[in-house]
């Protein structure tokens, strides 16, 4: 029986999926109707007339109201409920209990803060700056016309009602401020996690603009940035680039043959191949179709063409799941001083077609301009 209870109250009032305004204006409420039925009992006990209650009557009605509806339904009667108790409930309490003397100030207090918490933009502002007003009108007034004002009957009356109104607004102050710094964690929290999520989008979304997205290795974007960047710091410093063109020999036969899907993964483990044959600072890029490139920064002719060669061999002796005998020709090139980095690619792609045409399988380095 607990349990269920404790499941509706969180379903319907305090659970932290619910909206926060939503949370703290359902404990606001609470406590109100909880002090209005005390102050309707009392207020029977000390002989005050019905039209004396009245309103006191209305709001606990309206908060039964309130309890009984269904969740969008007490969304949508939030902002009545609270204008009837800023701007009639609590001013009526504040002539009944005894004005500046009586508790109801706390209460003002509160339902201050709650309009600044549900109300948004220049009506927040509208209703807060009445609401203050009417309370300084009130507080003004008592001084004035302090026969408008019913004072209590006797100072235990006064006594009790201080007790219990700072107990139960202390209560209520103590369970906002909880679920104030719960709502700023969580939020906080999501904060955090978006954050991290975007980070990570944002990593992959830059991935994916200089990768190519089969084979994971750089895309041609990319190889012409970093091959404009890495000559012109050669021009500065002296050293030379040299640059591998290399292309998949007979590639269409083997997607003819074997289908698309068998061609990509020729693709695949032909990179992986020549990615493990290359320094660390190289570049390994895929320029189009079958056709690779390998940026080799501060590199001599002999060792560009040693790492073409470990490559060539290390695809010549891929396995596959069909037989296939795999084979790469490769052309090689250096950079000259105040190269332009088109004409080192036309140096290098006239090697790799000297290549192919040669036979295949085979390192071709473009001796003609040799650096």
């Amino acid at each position: 029986m607990i349990d269920r209870i404790i499941t509706y109250l969180k379903n319907n009032y305090f659970g932290e999926d619910l909206p926060f305004e939503y949370r703290l204006a359902c404990i606001f409420f609470i406590t109100a109707f909880i002090l209005s039925i005390l102050s309707l009992i009392s207020n029977i006990f000390i002989g005050l007339q019905i039209s004396q209650t009245v309103v006191a009557f209305i709001f606990i009605v309206m908060c039964s109201l309130f309890a009984v509806s269904p969740l969008q339904r007490k969304e949508e009667f939030i902002k009545p409920l609270l204008l009837f108790v800023t701007f009639i409930y609590l001013p009526y309490m504040f002539i009944q209990t005894a004005g500046i003397n009586g508790t109801i100030l706390l209460f003002m207090l509160l339902s201050i803060f709650m309009n600044a918490i549900i109300f948004k933009g220049r009506i927040c502002a509208l209703v807060v700056a009445v609401s203050i007003t009417i309370y300084a009108f009130g507080c003004i007034l008592i001084i004035y016309m302090p026969g408008l004002f019913i004072p209590y009957p006797d100072q235990q009356s006064r006594v009790l009602d201080f007790c219990v109104s700072w107990i139960m607004t202390a209560t209520a102050i103590a369970i906002m401020t909880v679920s104030i710094v719960k709502s700023h964690a969580r939020e906080n929290a999501k904060t955090k996690t978006l954050l991290m999520e975007i980070e990570i989008t944002n990593k992959a979304l830059a991935d994916l603009s200089i990768r190519d997205p089969l084979t994971g290795i750089f895309n041609r974007r990319c190889f012409m940035s970093f091959l404009e960047t890495e000559m012109l710091s050669s021009h500065n410093n002296g050293n030379s680039i040299c640059l591998i063109m290399m292309d998949i020999d007979h590639f269409k036969r083997i997607n003819d043959t074997f289908g698309h899907g068998f061609g990509d993964e020729v693709l695949i483990q032909t990179t992986k191949a020549a990615g493990s044959h290359i320094r660390s600072f190289d570049m390994l890029a895929r320029y189009g179709g079958e056709e690779f490139v390998v940026v080799l920064p501060n590199c001599t002719a002999a060792q560009a063409v040693s790492i073409a060669e470990r490559i060539r061999r290390a695809v010549a002796d891929l396995t596959f799941r069909y037989s296939l005998d795999l084979t790469i020709s490769l052309g090689v090139a250096c950079s000259n001083k105040n190269e332009s980095p088109g004409s080192l690619i036309q140096r290098a792609d006239k090697a790799l077609y000297i290549a192919k045409g040669q036979g295949r399988n085979q390192t071709i380095f473009d001796e003609i301009h040799n650096c």
